[in-house]
């Protein structure tokens, strides 16, 4: 199938001598440089199925069919010009195609008109193959315009008649004559013309980058998403030079990052805030959120003391405390978010002479560089010791949980004259204050009493 040896010798590794049906059918399309799109039932294989070529392709980079104009200068399949299903290798002379119940085929980006030409094929493997020459105007599923075999019908003569095969889960190889041929000549270019079919939306090229990723694997769930990380692991065991690299932890701050700037638009509309004070790590971390505002259609003003977002915990557990008491002041009802993250987060601690002014070194502290790693889970463990309380959580949704003492509250206006709403306070200290009331009865009673006894040693009025 076009693996490399050492993908295969870690598949054998696992006691799998044999590709499964949708294996066999799709990593050498991917290989090849399609498009694939695989739907079929669970225990299939279909996680191998990718995960075989995105290995491949981590190592030796996505093989890519060659397009644009140049292509045309030349004799090779037409990328343009192809059935949906159908891959042409990087070379533009390999052809595959996987479909065991339908034909599909292919054109070649030069045609002939006159004179007598032929070209060569190499097959494979043991499947359906049917080579010849098309018309531009032909089906790509068995090419029978032509009639019998090598008579032209009078109303195609004047067209030009393509290199052209039609393969059922078959692969094959052209020679223009780039090699030698086993049987000379090759067609003068003196009648050879260039092929309409160009420039269709069925072929794109990709613009890889250095950092850019080799494949983005999106799973519904944790235990597939872990599933297949097993499996890339175990497909990359002999890759070696390069080494195939994991780093997830940069991942999960990446997206942790995302996530918080997601989760803080989500509370400012959730909770309807027209100004807040939001708290971030670094300088940069607070002009990266005010742009990420400004992309989401604007943010709330700042500075007004009624509801704080704490977007990265601080590191000191005293100034926890010191953030939420600026909400809720002189009678008023606040609310403070904090937004902690489960998993660490590479954040900035700028270790540099200027203080991190056009500093972009995004390498660990011990690496010389100036991040750190921050665990807010630890963190917020150190706040609830110390604040001797547990912190309510919210879902996802960003709805704060009510209790019965602030359930009608709105954040920023003062109690109302009528009194506070802290009737479950009261109630608790009913039974001692009732107690105390009834000692001082008894105490102004005994005085009373002993002010007016007979024979009293002394009067106290």
């Amino acid at each position: 199938m076009g693996v490399m040896p050492e993908i295969a010798q870690a598949v054998e590794d696992l006691d799998c001598l044999l590709p499964t049906d949708i294996q066999a059918e799709s990593v050498p399309l991917i290989l090849g440089g399609g498009d694939v799109l695989m739907a079929t039932e669970t225990g299939s294989g279909k996680t191998g199925a990718f995960s075989m070529p995105d290995e491949q392709e981590g190592k030796t980079g996505r093989a890519s069919i060659k397009t644009g104009g140049t292509i045309f200068n030349n004799w090779q399949m037409n990328p343009y010009d192809r059935s949906p299903v159908f891959a042409i290798g990087p070379d533009g002379l390999c052809c595959q195609s996987r479909e065991f119940k339908e034909w599909h085929g292919c054109r070649s980006t030069k045609g002939v008109t006159k004179g007598k030409y032929y070209y060569e094929v190499t097959c494979h493997d043991q499947g359906l193959c049917r080579i010849g020459w098309s018309s531009s105007q032909a089906a790509l599923d068995l090419g029978n315009d032509l009639g019998v075999a090598f008579e032209i019908p009078q109303q195609l003569k004047s067209q030009p008649f393509f290199a052209s095969c039609v393969l059922k889960n078959a692969e094959l190889k052209f020679n223009f004559g780039e090699k030698t041929l086993k049987m000379p000549p090759r067609a003068p270019e003196g009648h050879a013309v260039k092929s309409t079919q160009a420039g269709s939306a069925k072929v794109s090229q990709l613009k890889a980058t250095s950092n850019s990723p080799k494949a983005l694997i999106i799973e519904p769930s944790k235990e597939l998403a872990e599933q297949t990380l097993n499996n890339v692991i175990q497909c990359a065991k002999y890759v070696d030079n390069p080494k195939l690299r994991y780093d997830f932890s940069e991942l999960w701050s990446e997206a942790i990052k995302i996530l918080k700037g997601e989760y803080t638009v989500r509370a400012i509309k959730e909770h309807k805030m027209d100004q807040a004070i939001i708290f971030c790590r670094t300088k940069i971390d607070c002009d990266n959120m005010e742009q990420y505002f400004i992309q989401q259609g604007g943010g709330p003003d700042t500075l007004q003391e009624k509801i704080m977002i704490n977007v990265t915990l601080p590191d000191e557990k005293q100034n926890y405390v010191h953030r939420i008491g600026r909400v809720g002041r002189a009678e008023r009802m606040g609310l403070a978010i904090s937004l902690v993250a489960m998993e660490k987060e590479k954040v900035w601690y700028h270790v540099c002479a200027n203080r991190g002014r056009g500093c972009y070194n995004t390498r660990l502290k011990e690496d010389g560089g100036c991040a750190i790693w921050y665990k807010e889970k630890e963190l917020l463990s150190d706040i609830e010791e110390h604040l001797k309380c547990t912190v309510t959580q919210c879902e996802p949704d960003i709805k704060v949980p009510l209790e019965d003492f602030d359930g009608k509250v709105t954040y920023g206006q003062r109690k109302a004259l009528g009194g506070g709403n802290y009737k479950g306070h009261v109630d608790a200290l009913a039974p001692t204050v009732l107690e105390l009331a009834n000692l001082e009865r008894e105490a102004q009673s005994s005085f009373l009493h002993l002010g007016y006894m007979p024979n009293q040693l002394f009067r106290a009025f």
